[in-house]
């Protein structure tokens, strides 16, 4: 008996020292989870102040400006003194004109060389000074072609390219970019430095164009594709000049410069095999520039011609990319740009309400287009963003709509046009079935549908004399739309025709509360409240099927 209790007793030790452990067990894993919160709580909070206290980042001018602040403010002091010592040296004929000369451009030449050799040592200074050098021969032949006469023009371009040449040679060599845009902006300004008593703006151009050449030189040797940016706006500016060349010369210059362009982006993307900010920026400013060419100096009969056999290049180069590239991106900038150019022919063609319906039908085949032609089930949702131009155009037809006494006028058209687009266009979208973009299709389906409510409430003042019938056809119609609506979307699960067609209820209501009550004649306002009064009264039991 004492043996079995003694059993017990060890027993209940046993278990007492096991509630014990578990009970420590827990109390332990509770303490460590909560300290573990309060770590994970505490780096967060340190990592967040170190992202709010973590200091602006500059661009890269600014940077550049930033390193070596005080060479560069040097050489540009440096700068001024020399200009104010050699005007004062010429002022007092220490100097002779041809020893003037040779020591400005000796001098150039000396601070360019110097510089190249510092690269080594002293990359940042180095490029201070090449520079430098560059811009004191410019100066230099400058006033000799302006002050003295010792140059003709065409020497004067051939000393100042030398030096723009030299500068973009160093640029490669050392694979610099501090030099590189400084001679581009460089030779932009020589033509205006060559001072030729009488422009020859053919030649002018056709230096911008081997400017251009060589630019792209650069960017086929380093990856400055910023470059390109640069020399299209300023070449966009020289183009003003057109304006003073023969039509047929303008017209051969577009083209160089538009194909010069536009082959560059594409070589730069499948070498690169992506597209950077700066391929899209050149690939938009190309087409902008071109259509504002083709407006200022192509005949209107021409201009539709010469941009649909722009849009057949894209096209045909859209294709063969497709068949020989994976770089999707290239066939998405031409037919961006193809787009843009269908757009501005189209305008060149027509306008009025005869534009927005060409708007409407080309909005809605490119939408079909995209999805087959590229192959995407993506892509038709994006370009289905395009229907924002024929609604926006179409609004000012639907307020001149109203004043117009027959019913099938221009201004119904092409509302009906765009009301036919949307409504073809989120159809087509709902077959696609992409549900991260299916938000669109609802989208266009809701616009369609508001025109359709604008357009019912002005058809039926115009076909109508008398107001208040006119008004009870309408709601009773709307009544009848946004009854099918919100079953729709209670049936296929889309909210957005749901509440739509909840809100267009809600508005017919409170319209005939507030305002029909008052305003609609007595006999109109039995008809139309009995009438949308039956009609939402047997929608309970379309509710209760679907139930």
């Amino acid at each position: 008996m004492d043996h079995l209790e003694e059993k017990i007793r060890q027993l209940e030790k046993r278990v007492d020292k096991l509630e014990r452990d578990a009970y420590k067990a827990r109390v332990d894993k509770l303490e460590h989870a909560v300290f573990n919160e309060k770590e994970s709580f505490e780096v967060r909070r340190i990592q967040e102040e170190r992202e709010y206290e973590e200091p602006y980042k500059p661009g890269p001018f600014i940077t550049w400006l930033k390193t070596d602040w005080l060479m560069k403010l040097g050489a540009f002091l440096l700068l001024l003194a020399l200009g104010w010592f050699v005007t004062y040296a010429f002022a007092n004929n220490w100097i002779g004109p041809v020893g003037r000369i040779t020591l400005g451009i000796v001098a150039g030449a000396a601070v360019m060389g110097f510089g190249h050799k510092l690269f080594e040592k002293m990359r940042g200074p180095a490029q201070v000074l090449v520079v430098l050098g560059g811009v004191m021969i410019l100066l230099t032949v400058f006033a000799a072609r302006s002050f003295y006469d010792f140059f003709d023009p065409l020497t004067a371009l051939g000393v100042m390219s030398l030096v723009i040449i030299a500068m973009a040679i160093m640029a490669i060599i050392h694979d610099s970019k501090g030099i590189a845009y400084p001679a581009l902006l460089g030779g932009m300004v020589v033509p205006l430095l060559v001072a030729s008593p009488q422009p020859d703006y053919l030649s002018l151009m056709s230096y911008i164009f081997l400017l251009d050449l060589g630019v792209l030189t650069i960017v086929s040797l380093r990856p400055w594709r910023g470059l390109i940016v640069l020399a299209l706006i300023l070449t966009g500016f020289y183009s003003f000049t057109f304006a003073d060349l023969p039509d047929k010369q303008v017209w051969i210059f577009m083209a160089l410069f538009f194909g010069l362009f536009f082959l560059s982006t594409l070589f730069a993307v499948l070498r690169a095999k992506k597209a950077t900010g700066a391929d899209l920026i050149v690939s938009a400013l190309n087409g902008l520039i071109l259509l504002g060419w083709i407006h200022a100096f192509v005949p209107k009969d021409w201009a539709s011609i010469l941009l649909s056999a722009t849009v057949l290049l894209l096209a045909g180069v859209s294709y063969i990319l497709m068949k020989a590239s994976d770089l999707k991106v290239l066939v998405y900038i031409n037919t961006g740009l193809a787009i843009l150019f269908i757009g501005a022919a189209t305008a060149f063609e027509l306008n009025g309400a005869q534009l927005v319906t060409a708007y409407a039908l080309e909005a809605f085949l490119i939408v079909i287009l995209a999805r087959y032609a590229l192959n995407s089930e993506r892509s038709p949702y994006y370009f289905s963003l395009l229907q924002a131009i024929p609604i926006a155009f179409s609004l000012p037809h639907l307020l001149q709509f109203q004043h117009e006494k027959n019913l099938f006028n221009e201004h119904f058209f092409s509302i009906l046009a765009v009301i036919l687009s949307l409504s073809l266009t989120a159809f087509f979208l709902y077959k696609i079935k992409e549900e991260s973009l299916m938000f669109l299709a609802s989208f266009h389906a809701v616009i369609a549908v508001l025109f359709s409510i604008a357009m019912i409430w002005l058809v039926s003042h115009n076909l109508i004399e008398t107001i208040s019938i006119a008004r009870g056809v309408a709601l009773v119609i709307y009544t009848i739309i946004g009854i099918a609506l919100f079953f729709f979307g209670v049936r296929n699960g889309q909210k957005v025709f749901t509440y739509s067609g909840g809100i267009l209820l809600g508005g017919v209501v409170l319209r005939l509360l507030f305002v029909e009550v008052w305003d609609m004649a007595l006999a109109g306002r039995v008809v139309t409240f009995f009438v949308i009064g039956l009609l939402l009264t047997v929608t309970a039991f379309f509710q209760k099927r679907l139930h």
